[in-house]
């Protein structure tokens, strides 16, 4: 599997035939296991720009995924293995709705503008996110009551 590096958690497969294999998959569990915060993505889209994007994310347990939503764009989970709770939140940050994310519940689509976060519930958790693109930083946005928007990304003591 031929990769360009964008950073220790970001891969882009650089093939023309974009394949990923369970052979492939278990290789990028290990890699993710490398990485500091334990998590990695892997792009089938061509880079940043590109009009729709596709990426298997790998995620363990204790890492983060802060409350945020995204004004112009839905986004879809598909779930291959490991189980999440996605947590709708209403404006004021109040849990609305908990969906469990697993083998038996693998699909949701989330609309546009809806606040929400995933939590590792499983020790990995690895999932086909698919979205519009191009990747702009300021198209995921951060509800006003979540605070602790420095540790974004980054691992739960």
């Amino acid at each position: 599997m031929k990769v360009k590096i964008e950073n220790e958690n970001v891969l882009y497969l650089k093939e023309k035939t974009k394949i990923l294999n369970k052979d492939g998959l278990l290789k990028l569990i290990q890699k993710s296991k490398k990485t500091k915060n334990k998590s990695l993505r892997l792009c089938f889209h061509d880079n940043k720009k590109s009009n729709l994007h596709q990426m298997f994310i790998i995620h363990p347990k204790k890492y983060f995924v802060p409350p945020q939503y995204h004004p112009s764009k839905d986004e879809s989970i598909f779930v291959i293995s490991g189980k999440a709770r996605l947590n709708y939140f209403k404006k004021n940050g109040k849990i609305e709705n908990k969906y469990i994310l697993d083998r038996d519940n693998f699909f949701h689509l989330i609309p546009k503008n809806k606040i929400h976060n995933l939590e590792i519930l499983s020790s990995i958790f690895i999932f086909l996110e698919i979205s519009l693109g191009p990747f702009k930083k300021n198209n995921t946005l951060y509800p006003k009551w979540f605070k602790n928007y420095k540790i974004i990304n980054k691992q739960k003591s």
